[in-house]
């Protein structure tokens, strides 16, 4: 919670790119990392589950529209408050959305996860994409409110889900390599961006029929 709070205040003392990493660092790496200790160490319980849900509402919905204002804000004022207040509203939409419904699916996001959300709109604003043209960024939040809304099945962070997919573990090697190279030759964040865009398509290509199966047929019982 802290490193979120902290990545706003560096981004509004104008070191923008600064408090990108951290905040990519707390609601990518910290985010795994906690729930994986709790499991570990088998400490979790009803208050860590809720925590964790506020936590990660706080730091990839709230926080994130903060960022999303301070890039588009010298812009034009209306559209960055618009867009803020937008991807704020999803989050909030999105959090009443799964205690009401409580579709699932084991190993799976129902929906788009917030904290991948977050990650490519704080990865658009440090890319040359940003650079061409600030408003592309409408048409893309626009798309990543719907996915976040969907019901559509994204695969996890279960070890057991992603690896059983043929070639994987060659695709998750030649994806680090990928990472490590341009990075070191400062391309880091437009290869962040390239990743999660293609995350965004994994459901079309990765995830089984059975899984959309199953989720359309828990809808169906809601409606019912």
């Amino acid at each position: 919670m802290f490193l979120s709070f902290y990545a706003v205040v560096l981004a509004f003392e104008g070191r923008f790119e600064l408090g990108s990493y951290l905040l990519v660092f707390n609601v990518l790496v910290l985010d795994i990392v906690d729930g994986l200790v709790a499991r570990l160490t088998k400490t979790g319980n009803e208050f860590g589950k809720h925590f964790d849900s506020i936590t990660d509402f706080l730091g990839s919905s709230v926080v994130v529209s903060f960022f999303i204002y301070i890039a588009l804000k010298n812009e034009n004022i209306y559209i960055a408050i618009a867009c803020a207040f937008l991807f704020l509203l999803v989050g909030v939409v999105r959090e009443i959305q799964q205690r009401l419904e409580n579709i699932s699916h084991k190993g799976y996001f129902v929906g788009f996860p917030r904290n991948a959300a977050a990650i490519l709109i704080v990865a658009f604003f440090n890319t040359t994409l940003y650079d061409l043209s600030p408003y592309i960024l409408i048409p893309y939040l626009a798309l990543l409110c719907f996915c976040q809304l969907s019901h559509i099945p994204y695969v996890g962070n279960d070890k057991k889900i992603l690896l059983e997919h043929p070639r994987m573990k060659f695709y998750l090697l030649a994806a680090l390599v990928y990472l490590a190279v341009n990075s070191y030759f400062g391309f880091f964040w437009n290869v962040i961006l390239t990743y999660m865009c293609c995350f965004l398509l994994t459901p079309y290509f990765v995830t089984p029929r059975e899984v959309w199966d199953g989720i359309k047929e828990q809808q169906s019982r809601l409606k019912a």
